[in-house]
């Protein structure tokens, strides 16, 4: 029987010890936030308004695309 090549974990095994973060690794304590962000980095995220983008674009793309397109 011919098994074929578990593509995922292949690529793991293949670039696990070249990385500095290893971030797949199962055998590792779990991080944090604080471990990943800067404070205020951290603080930015929380302070974000969660709305509702416009479904056509913002209106910054609208402008950026009229001003390329005379």
């Amino acid at each position: 029987m011919k098994f074929e090549t578990f593509v995922l974990e292949r690529e793991q095994s293949l670039w696990e010890n070249e990385v500095h973060y290893n971030l797949s690794e199962r055998g590792v304590h779990p991080g944090t936030i604080n471990d990943l962000f800067f404070q205020d980095d951290i603080n930015e995220i929380l302070n974000t308004e969660l709305t509702y983008s416009p479904t056509q674009g913002s209106p910054e793309l609208h402008r950026f695309k009229a001003n390329r397109n005379p």
